[in-house]
């Protein structure tokens, strides 16, 4: 199996998130389609839990102030 350049797998990835096709960049780059699938997936799950944390992140600030105005009122 040839290995590839993280720098030319990540160009590879971009040109499919740009709206290339899988087959389109396989005959352009020479990584095989089930390559790139894997890959997006896994871009995705990546980009999916950051923004899940960063989404919980900002749930837990705005839950705390509103606990916090609410203990403010039972004073």
């Amino acid at each position: 199996m040839k290995r590839y350049r993280k720098a030319e797998l990540q160009q590879a990835l971009d040109l499919i998130e740009e709206g290339s096709s899988f087959s389109e960049v396989y005959k352009e780059t020479g990584i095989n389609k089930s390559i790139l699938a894997r890959e997006i997936r896994r871009r995705k799950n990546e980009k999916a839990d950051r923004n899940m944390k960063c989404d919980s992140e900002r749930i837990l600030e705005e839950n705390l102030v509103i606990f916090e105005k609410i203990n403010v009122q039972k004073l």
